[in-house]
């Protein structure tokens, strides 16, 4: 275990200095509006025969009936996978087996290392199981809790681990499909919403919180906090990441007192479910999460161990380990230390989750971790995250009305952002002259700070400008510092 202390208080600093108050949350977007309604409309899927046109999906367009799409079925690790990959006709009692030619470390064959997707369904539904692992014959299984319905399906199966003596062999994620065969059931298309964490009524002590949420029928689904949109008209939806059918919100921001939030199922039919939950926060800050790598950067590739350091009172860290909201990994309060393995080129930004004692989420911020993998020494950044495509981003949210992202890449500077904000018309000039630059120029004064030139071509006039950028704290995190 880490030094809490010396581990989250640069962080606390850090957190404190660009998300005092409600700030924005790292998933949110603007909206208009929150919706509130419950459609009514009612529209039956198909019927799927096996013996038909192989596949015709859910949604009827043929884009999930392609049973030779996979990944990493031929690693050399592999022995046999049941069902075997392109397979037609599978029984619908099968279950999901994996061979492997090495012993697996148990404590990495997790719940949410494989994935089932009934991808013949209209909102690709994930098929609830249970995991196991046999370590005499090195055999991972899930075992789906329901009979398999009739039509194609995608297993996913990733994050497995060998066993200390193979460390050195990376397992990569495996992933291929199958159909089982028979008629295709129709399905009543409205969505579902049990809300697993936090509870509603529940005392929350910080300014933001992670929602977990578990449905049915679901394409999308979001939250609003009703009470910031009263109180400060401002529309924050929290999109949610879907994790095997249970949804999380990451880091929902919340007011002082009491909060109304409105949950948000949407089916792919675009009918829709809300659910209002009331929550009270006493607003404390962000929640003292912090996280060190034992390495920050790598050439090719990186792989490092990620330790987390917190003063909450843990249940279990939910760990994600490139940012993209699905949880890779779950260890217990005993176990902070996580394993990263990355071999691509890219900024890799992980993030921990962590379930308290009473069944709390808090998870930290996009800022909390960066990791880099560098394709040659001489880079500064790798490709997609350099100061210029920090820039880029910024001038595409403005236009496109995406005040949240705007805020965020301007560091939340209350001035930059009155700047751009204060005035209307101010607002939509600078819309206007961004939407006619012509080139981008980067340019480095030293290793925290930059420079991206841009030059603006109308059709009566030409005009050079700048973005001035900066690295918070060493985070290797650019952001906008000065526009002019």
């Amino acid at each position: 275990m880490c030094n809490y202390k010396n581990l989250f208080t640069a962080v606390l600093v850090l957190s404190l200095t660009l998300m005092s108050g409600c700030g924005s949350s790292d998933d949110e977007s603007v909206s208009e509006t929150a919706t509130n309604t419950v459609a009514s409309s009612q529209i039956a899927a198909p019927a799927f025969s096996a013996a038909n046109s192989l596949g015709v999906d859910g949604n009827n367009s043929g884009v999930n009936d392609d049973l030779s799409k996979s990944k990493g079925i031929d690693q050399d690790v592999i022995v046999k996978l049941v069902p075997s990959p392109g397979q037609e006709n599978v029984d619908t009692s099968t279950k999901i087996e994996a061979v492997f030619s090495i012993p697996l470390d148990p404590s990495s064959v997790q719940k949410n290392n494989v994935k089932l997707v009934y991808l013949s369904s209209k909102t690709n539904d994930h098929v609830k199981g249970v995991i196991s692992y046999n370590e005499e014959t090195k055999t991972v299984t899930y075992t789906p809790d329901d009979p398999l319905k009739p039509g194609v399906y995608e297993v996913e199966i990733k994050s497995l681990k060998p066993t200390k003596e193979n460390k050195a062999i990376y397992i990569k994620e495996i992933k291929y499909r199958f159909l089982v065969g028979g008629e295709l059931e129709e399905s009543d298309p409205t969505p579902t919403v049990t809300l697993l964490s936090s509870e509603s009524n529940q005392t929350i002590v910080y300014n933001h919180i992670t929602l977990e949420v578990n449905t049915t029928n679901t394409a999308s689904l979001s939250a609003v906090n009703q009470t910031l949109v009263a109180e400060q008209n401002r529309t924050i939806k929290i999109k949610g990441v879907d994790n095997n059918g249970t949804y999380y919100l990451y880091n929902l921001p919340l007011l002082q007192g009491s909060n109304e939030i409105n949950i948000t199922a949407t089916s792919e039919d675009n009918v829709s479910l809300s659910t209002l939950i009331s929550l009270t926060s006493e607003a404390n800050g962000t929640a003292p999460i912090g996280m060190r790598a034992g390495s920050y950067e790598g050439i090719g590739s990186l792989q490092t161990t990620v330790e987390v350091g917190t003063l909450l009172n843990v249940g279990e860290y939910l760990f994600d380990s490139n940012g993209d909201g699905v949880i890779d990994e779950i260890h217990t309060a005993a176990d902070s230390n996580f394993t990263v393995n990355y071999t691509e080129e890219g900024r890799y930004k992980p993030r921990v989750t962590i379930r308290t004692t009473d069944n709390q989420l808090y998870s930290s911020r996009d800022f909390a971790l960066s990791l880099d993998v560098k394709m040659t020494e001489e880079q500064k950044d790798p490709t997609g995250a350099e100061p210029v495509d920090v820039a880029k981003a910024f001038v595409k949210a403005l236009i496109d009305d995406d005040r949240a992202t705007v805020e965020k890449l301007l560091g939340n500077d209350p001035k930059l952002i009155d700047f751009i904000y204060s005035d209307p018309r101010v607002t939509e000039n600078a819309k206007w002259y961004y939407s006619h630059i012509i080139s981008w120029e980067q340019s480095y004064f030293q290793s925290s700070a930059a420079t991206v030139k841009i030059h603006i071509k109308t059709e009566t006039e030409e005009i050079e400008g700048a973005f001035n950028l900066m690295r918070i704290d060493g985070k290797k995190m650019w952001l906008i510092d000065a526009l002019y």
